[in-house]
């Protein structure tokens, strides 16, 4: 974001997801990792391993 804009979520929102990398955001925080896997779980049934 420019200094000074303020974020607009229908305008900038698109934008962020387009470029949101999941796969780094598991690794950078294992909290999220956890909450990934728990979501898949819950979708499969199925234990997924930390990656």
């Amino acid at each position: 974001m420019p200094r000074g804009a303020t974020y607009q979520e229908t305008a900038h929102q698109p934008y962020f997801a387009e470029w949101f990398d999941l796969d780094a955001a598991r690794s950078g925080a294992p909290s999220f990792d956890k909450f990934c896997r728990d979501v898949l779980f819950l979708l499969t049934g199925q234990p997924h391993p930390r990656p």
